[in-house]
């Protein structure tokens, strides 16, 4: 026999548990009725020991544990909605639920039927394949103009080399309006353009919260010429995050108008009974100050709508009849058709023409 086991077979921690519960019984009915015997109270407890003795010995050492655990369990709030709501649907309610908590994580995702996910895959294959090629044209007055509609791994090559055969230029234009994509080794070789080797480029948010900082490549080089980004709202993912890099980089201006808010890769994830939510599964953030996981690029040069695209038929140039048009050199004119009514282009060829007057003057 151990110990702390009683003559009687009961451990010492279940006979100290009963009494003490015996001796609140007592207070009880003490201050109840005021003049009860306590010898009475006394036996019966001994009595009450005895008998819980018994019965402890006959179920096991385990019948106290689960006694304790037998405790009311409060009602789910769906089953009381259920009971107190008319016209309460627990389906509609799940459903209901589930789009919050997708919305509080990911605020652009959507629910897809089957037949919308299938068309979804069809229309991510067929952008992959499309829209790749990179425009490069070199302008007058020494400035190159790159317009890209993906950052993917099919346009890479193309962006990379026009990006890198532009140190005879005096200014670079990367027009990146309507611009998507989800490779980041493009988003990296493109800041190359500006950012020295080894600098923070933005960080790889995942699932659990999991984030992993992108560096530039170690031959990376700084800036040797101005640049003037283009976005607008139609701007997003690879391109957008290119834009949110290359924002406050020494000798880069971005102009335009906001950009979507959506520097993340989208996939399909399989929610059962044929229905799919279109969430982002990764995001991207930016290094440096003012960016977070939510919220887009904005410009450092602002454009109102109709100036950042003007309507078909507005001029934003001076016309032939002009004045200002017979003072100026073919190169100008030239400029000027290439420009067009193109109010985010003119603005970016001003400050990069300014930009050169500035540095010639410095330099004199």
């Amino acid at each position: 026999m151990s110990e702390d086991q009683n003559p009687e077979g009961v451990n010492q921690e279940t006979e100290d548990r009963i009494q003490n519960n015996m001796r609140r019984l007592y207070r009880r009915q003490s201050n109840k009725t005021g003049f009860l015997n306590s010898e009475f109270w006394i036996l019966t407890s001994d009595f009450c020991l005895l008998t819980s003795a018994v019965i402890l010995l006959t179920l096991g050492p385990g019948a106290m544990a689960a006694a304790d655990d037998e405790q009311p369990q409060p009602a789910s709030p769906a089953s009381v909605l259920a009971q107190r709501v008319a016209g309460f649907d627990a389906a509609r309610a799940h459903d209901a639920a589930l789009s919050a908590m997708l919305a509080s994580a990911d605020p652009g995702a959507r629910w897809l039927s089957e037949a919308e996910a299938q068309a979804w895959r069809k229309q991510t294959s067929t952008g992959m394949q499309a829209d790749v090629a990179v425009k490069v044209q070199d302008w007058p007055e020494g400035l190159r103009y790159i317009r890209t509609a993906q950052l993917s791994g099919a346009a890479r090559p193309a962006l990379a080399e026009a990006l890198a055969k532009s140190g005879a230029s005096s200014g670079l234009i990367l027009d990146l309006r309507g611009a998507g994509g989800t490779d980041l080794t493009a988003v990296v070789e493109a800041s190359g353009v500006c950012v020295t080797g080894g600098a923070a480029l933005f960080s790889v948010v995942e699932s659990g919260d999991v984030q992993r900082l992108v560096t530039a490549s170690a031959n990376a080089s700084a800036l040797t010429r101005p640049l003037a980004v283009l976005v607008d709202e139609r701007s997003s993912g690879g391109a957008e995050l290119l834009a949110g890099v290359l924002r406050g980089r020494p000798g880069v201006m971005l102009i335009g108008r906001p950009t979507a808010g959506e520097m993340c890769r989208r996939e399909l994830v399989d929610m059962g009974n044929g229905r799919w939510a279109l969430a982002a599964v990764t995001r991207w953030v930016p290094a440096g100050p003012g960016h977070t996981l939510a919220g887009g690029v904005t410009p450092d040069i602002v454009l109102e709508e109709r100036t950042s695209s003007a309507a078909p038929g507005t001029s934003l140039s001076p016309s032939p009849g002009d004045k200002r048009w017979s003072n100026r050199t073919a190169s100008e004119h030239e400029l000027i058709k290439l420009v067009g009514r193109d109010g985010a282009l003119q603005r970016a060829v001003d400050l990069l023409l300014a930009a050169r007057a500035v540095g010639a003057y410095a330099n004199r």
